[in-house]
């Protein structure tokens, strides 16, 4: 790595980078990515923010731009008009390719009477002026499954067959909003951030725009959802935070990742099941006996993980 920023890693794997620094420090030195996530803090990045040592959205996009892969796409996290303000910067480099709402249960109280509450989370995906529709690499293929067909009785549906009257259901076509609830102290992702947003949307995000094995950058990693949901997809990830509270969160939760991952291959592992069951006869094991075993199997397991 150039220009020192190994002075800021705190976790160095093979496939999570965790900095702990200020992200235009770190950005410039860094290698290309596939993806990148761009949540900033609002308060602090929108381009009225006062103060000089506040960095706006004309750096911010230039340096985004900078480490972009050829093919690859960022994700714009924000509200308007910030957004709107703030377009201008981002179009020197980047085509805008399609907005998903993140609908909420919950939000700010209203500004005034003459605009309704904002419930909502925009989030712009763009990728680079220089590329062409054709290079990109992102399509919903990769999370999108052929459905089955269902039979509709009395309801004017599209016909699937002579006669019958039918629909696709399980196909996962993503659609321009996402519905879920706030990630707050009821939710059972929540870790304690106030902006966190839910692990399915970002996984339909890295699985639309990256295939395993790609590189994703969350330069604003705030409780290190990303990073979290790029390792069990596969992806290598890079986090940079800057406030201290949140480091070790973000260790620990991507960690976690690949412990859960390790026990299920751990308890997946191929067996005969037939000279099992036979096994099981022969030691007239008791079903109760048999989940007390796997429970202990899976300490065991765990506590060797565990020690340093």
């Amino acid at each position: 790595m150039k220009g020192g920023v190994e002075r800021f890693l705190v976790v160095d794997e093979e496939d999570f980078k965790l900095f702990h620094g200020d992200s235009f420090k770190i950005i410039p030195y860094l290698r290309q990515f596939d993806m990148i996530f761009v949540d900033p803090p609002f308060f602090t990045w929108v381009s009225d923010s006062k103060g000089d040592d506040k960095p706006d959205h004309n750096s911010l996009s230039y340096e985004i731009w900078k480490r972009l892969e050829s093919g690859g796409c960022i994700y714009l996290c924000g509200t308007q008009p910030q957004l709107a303000m703030d377009w201008h910067w981002w179009a020197r480099f980047f085509t805008f390719l399609y907005e998903k709402i993140q609908a909420k249960n919950v939000g700010p109280p209203a500004i005034n009477r003459k605009q309704p509450r904002r419930v909502h989370e925009n989030i712009w995906c763009m990728y680079r002026k220089k590329d062409s529709f054709s290079d990109l690499k992102i399509t919903y293929d990769r999370i999108t499954s052929k459905g089955t067909t269902k039979v509709v009785e009395g309801k004017a549906m599209r016909i699937w067959g002579e006669g019958k009257k039918s629909w696709r259901v399980g196909v996962g076509t993503p659609v321009s909003v996402f519905y879920g609830k706030k990630v707050d102290k009821n939710h059972p992702e929540y870790v304690g951030h106030p902006t966190q947003k839910p692990e399915k949307l970002i996984a339909e995000f890295i699985e639309m725009s990256t295939e395993e094995g790609d590189w994703i950058l969350d330069p604003f990693s705030g409780s290190g959802t990303v990073s979290a949901v790029a390792r069990r997809l596969g992806r290598n990830s890079v986090a940079i935070e800057i406030e201290d509270k949140w480091i070790d969160i973000i260790a620990k939760r991507v960690d976690m990742v690949k412990r859960k991952r390790s026990i299920d291959e751990f308890l997946g592992l191929e067996v005969d099941e037939e000279k099992y069951e036979e096994y099981l006869e022969e030691k007239k094991i008791t079903e109760p006996e048999r989940i007390v075993a796997r429970q202990e199997k899976l300490q065991l397991f765990t506590s060797k993980e565990e020690k340093p």
